[in-house]
C-alpha cells in the first residue's frame, strides 16, 4: 500500500482530504479510505498491529488534524479491509 498525504481534496472524481491510501497500481484500497479531512504533512510513519493483532499505522508529522478530528501530530490507526 502507498500513503499519500498533501493540500488536495479529491483524488479523481472521489473526495478524499488530504490523505488517501493506494495499491501500487495507484488505485484506492479498498477498505481504508474512510477518513475525514487529514490536514498537515505525514514525516513518517510505522507499522504495527492494535492489541488484537489488527494491522496498524502510527503517523508522525506535523499535522493537527486527522479524520476532521483535532490531534497533536501522531496519530495510530487501523488497517482494516
Amino acid at each position: 500500500k502507498i500513503i499519500v498525504s498533501g493540500s488536495f481534496s479529491k483524488y479523481g472524481s472521489i473526495t478524499r482530504e488530504g490523505l488517501l491510501i493506494l495499491n501500487a497500481d495507484g488505485t484506492l484500497a479498498a477498505g481504508y479510505n474512510n477518513t475525514g479531512l487529514f490536514r498537515g504533512a505525514i514525516g513518517n510513519f510505522k507499522e504495527t498491529t492494535t492489541s488484537t493483532g489488527t494491522p496498524a499505522i502510527i503517523l508522525y508529522g506535523s499535522f493537527d488534524r486527522f479524520d476532521n478530528r483535532q490531534v497533536g501530530n501522531i496519530v495510530k490507526f487501523r488497517m482494516e479491509n
